[in-house]
């Protein structure tokens, strides 16, 4: 066995205040590895005085071990930054250590920034990468299409292959270890383009992303859609699958075709009718464009309008007002802020942030997925969004967007004041 074998990760996800899961592949004895977490660094950079942590999982895949490592207790505090580092033996791996900041206190007033963007190339190394990295964000939203590699396979072994080409890339490694990731695929990167729920793929695309991508999912049926939410201070963050459960993009465009499932459905309506009376901000992440006319056999959701039409009508009626949703898909950075977003009602809806490419490059400039969008849309290449959040305990939180490209704005702000609920 060649020394260096960990080879996929580390990577790090699923943070909260106090808790955060670490997850990296290995060839080779599992037993002899383990992480260590501090507070601080040396001058040479090695952790000062760590606490060891013990995989609390180590799962057997083809020829990698995967190990899990749930970070909870001591130190593990709020707003706090740690660093961490592979160790095998009793050898701590620098080129593989990696930080993070845990999150705000829930339900505390906390102001804090994030990046987010889809739809990158496979086998990428571009900067952008880097200058998401540098932008120090608390966290990173990866909103689909981590890499197009189209796979669609019942073998667990090549999705497992896809995650490993990601982490070879060393950009893309840096950002990933440094960086929490949220992360919900699109199309190309579960089981090809337009791919849906009768994918022969699904089962594997569904166990490989439990097995290696630390998430928030916190209901264990492993053919479920991988829907998941988390919570920073007074904000609430909601992760739909819009790819596992949905039904064929060609069929009839009525009340029984779903691009959610009747399970993920419900959990997203009962969290906004929760998320309404407990956070002044919901935050909806949806792999794909929302906006646009009805249009058949369309693979975003105007291919899906009934079922768009029964959720605006449901955020219509529950008097929802503390919502925006972050999108890709469409390879361009746009902001609506809901002028164009009408629910069956006529009215007004939420408003919307797309962020992408990443460096998949852009469409001719006449082709667009949905819209219009009030501010306008930008086609072009190693785009991605930074989102400021501003609470500062009083009636309202405040929402900033900012379009970028390579850390250069390409957009108008866009600030958005959602009041706190009564």
């Amino acid at each position: 066995m060649k020394f260096d074998p960990l080879n996929l990760g580390p990577w790090i996800g699923c943070v909260r205040s106090d808790q955060a899961i670490i997850k990296f592949g290995i060839q080779g004895n599992p037993t002899s590895w383990s992480l260590a977490l501090s507070t601080a660094l040396d001058a040479p950079g090695r952790l000062i005085n760590p606490v060891i942590f013990e995989p609390t999982d180590v799962s057997a895949c083809a020829e990698l071990f995967i190990l899990t490592f749930h970070l909870k207790g001591e130190p593990l505090r709020p707003d706090t930054r740690f660093f961490y580092a592979p160790v095998h033996g009793s050898h701590e791996i620098i080129d593989k250590q990696g930080r993070f900041t845990t999150f705000p206190a829930e339900g505390a007033p906390a102001s804090f920034k994030f990046a987010c963007a889809g739809d990158a190339s496979t086998g990428s190394n571009d900067d952008v990468f880097t200058h998401i990295f540098r932008e120090d964000p608390l966290f990173f939203c990866h909103l689909g299409d981590l890499h197009y590699a189209d796979t669609n396979s019942v073998q667990l072994k090549p999705y497992l292959d896809n995650y490993q080409r990601v982490f070879r890339q060393n950009r893309q490694a840096e950002l990933y270890r440094n960086v929490p990731l949220v992360y919900m695929w699109d199309d190309h990167d579960f089981c090809g383009e337009s791919s849906d729920s009768t994918a022969s793929g699904r089962s594997a695309a569904l166990s490989a992303y439990r097995l290696c991508v630390p998430n928030y999912i916190d209901h264990s049926t492993p053919e479920s859609p991988l829907f998941q939410a988390f919570t920073i201070g007074r904000v609430r963050f909601l992760v739909t699958d819009t790819r596992s459960a949905r039904a064929p993009r060609k069929l009839t465009d009525d009340r029984n075709k779903t691009m959610l499932g009747e399970l993920q459905k419900g959990w997203l309506l009962a969290e906004l009718s929760e998320a309404k009376i407990r956070y002044p901000l919901v935050v909806w992440i949806n792999s794909v464009p929302w906006l646009g006319k009805q249009k058949k056999n369309e693979d975003f959701w105007t291919g899906y309008s009934v079922e768009r039409d029964e959720i605006g009508v449901f955020i219509e009626n529950e008097g929802i007002r503390n919502l925006c949703m972050l999108s890709a898909d469409m390879h361009r950075l746009a902001i609506d802020d809901g002028s164009n977003n009408h629910p069956p009602t006529g009215r007004g809806g939420f408003p919307i942030f797309q962020a992408a490419p990443l460096d998949k490059g852009w469409w001719s400039r006449r082709k667009r997925k949905g819209g219009p969008y009030s501010h306008g849309d930008k086609a072009d290449n190693h785009q991605y969004g930074i989102v400021s959040i501003l609470d500062e305990g009083g009636d309202t939180v405040t929402v900033t967007w900012q379009g970028m490209r390579k850390q250069s704005p390409i957009r108008d702000v866009r600030t958005l004041t959602f009041r706190s609920p009564r």
